[in-house]
């Protein structure tokens, strides 16, 4: 949705990467990417120039169990697929961290595997050969819709996950650093999209759809429309940051601390401009 925003904003050469993000974004073939909080904090731990500049919305992802298990703390002794054990792979560090907020030791106390590298983790869940995996977005609303699966958690709208941010806005240090003016504008384009998209999300789902990016149209569009749009400006990203940055250092698999994420990682300036110059909410 930010393409029409960003060239109203002054760019003319726009180009939407597909691929890795962090190397993508480490080999100058993109400027800017959306990072989860998790993500954000591995790549400053691993020294990848990287920069938060923004959050864009709350929610996305669940944590589901089989039957009989009623909340995170019945997870113990067993076994959650996820799809590699990195920092930088959601379904490895949400339920970390969620399971680190319930008082589990996620390295003793569970039996974290991951899948094989061609496997629908879906249908794995479903067959049973894990107690628990962590998803988003379609496949999240298609377990949660079937009413067979225990969602432990619903990132959208359970505490402490509804005051964190899911997507943090993220930009090469050296783009920000560079060309300042170019990522403050670019930051509110992609922002006055976020804005657009809490009333009309059909045309950012469409436009989806027309590049690859999805084949699922209706599915997508159900979903964007439970997103809380405004919490952009409305939660504090730096505290999501530093949320999943101490947890993740809890657990051993970052050796950066809450407060080093945030110094090396973060610049909020872009973001307090954007405020005052963007309508509300």
């Amino acid at each position: 949705m930010a393409d029409r925003y960003l060239r109203d904003e002054g760019f003319t050469d726009i180009q939407f990467v597909k691929g890795d993000a962090s190397q993508t974004m480490a080999g100058g073939a993109a400027d800017i990417t959306s990072f989860f909080p998790s993500r954000l904090a591995a790549e400053i731990d691993a020294g990848t120039p990287v920069v938060a500049l923004a959050g864009l919305h709350v929610g996305c992802v669940g944590l589901f169990a089989q039957p009989g298990i009623r909340d995170v703390a019945g997870l113990r002794g067993k076994t959650i697929m996820v799809r590699k054990k990195d920092p930088r792979e959601f379904t490895f560090a949400f339920p970390v961290v969620t399971l680190l907020n319930a008082g589990i030791d996620p390295s003793h106390d569970v039996n974290i595997v991951e899948a094989p590298s061609d496997a629908d983790m879906l249908k794995l869940f479903r067959d049973g050969k894990t107690d628990a995996f962590t998803t988003a977005v379609v496949q999240m609303d298609a377990l949660r819709a079937e009413g067979k699966f225990a969602m432990l958690v619903d990132y959208t709208t359970d505490a402490p996950w509804s005051g964190h941010h899911c997507c943090l806005v993220t930009a090469t240090r050296s783009f920000v650093e560079m060309s300042p003016n170019a990522a403050r504008r670019a930051l509110r384009a992609i922002l006055r999209a976020n804005v657009e998209a809490a009333s009309d999300p059909s045309r950012g789902v469409r436009a989806m759809v027309d590049a690859g990016f999805s084949n699922q149209y209706d599915a997508v569009l159900a979903h964007d429309r439970t997103l809380p749009y405004a919490s952009w400006r409305t939660v504090d990203p730096e505290v999501g940051v530093r949320f999943f940055a101490e947890r993740l250092q809890q657990a051993k698999v970052v050796a950066s601390s809450g407060d080093q994420v945030v110094r090396k990682g973060t610049d909020w300036s872009l973001l307090r401009m954007a405020k005052q110059e963007l309508p509300g909410p």
